[in-house]
């Protein structure tokens, strides 16, 4: 009778196995989500860019950046996920850029 009990054993853990991967495969890839929090994180930064008086200090990589943002925005709308993604994390990253050198600059006057 114990030589049943490691089959059913196996048989269980297999049983598992299969359903946890196969649970996984089910599940969307992250490009199959709209990126929500990088957009969200993309406005948060021209938000501050602009209050840092961004544009003042540096106009061009401002529009860079709000163009980006919202070419993202037409991305998400379109259902391009991915390049939605990409594109407001280059948002964010030209924005954090602008406040950074408004500040450096502020403190060096």
């Amino acid at each position: 009778m114990s030589a049943g009990l490691p089959i059913t054993a196996t048989a269980l853990a297999v049983a598992l196995s299969l359903g946890v991967l196969g649970g996984c495969s089910w599940a969307p890839s992250r490009d199959d989500k709209p990126p929500v929090q990088e957009m969200s994180d993309a406005r948060q930064a021209l938000r501050a860019a602009h209050q840092t008086a961004g544009a003042e200090y540096a106009s061009d990589s401002l529009a860079t950046a709000e163009r980006l943002l919202d070419r993202a925005r037409r991305s998400l709308a379109a259902g391009d996920y991915s390049r939605a993604r990409r594109e407001a994390r280059l948002a964010r990253s030209h924005a954090i850029a602008v406040r950074e050198a408004a500040m450096s600059l502020q403190q060096a006057h």
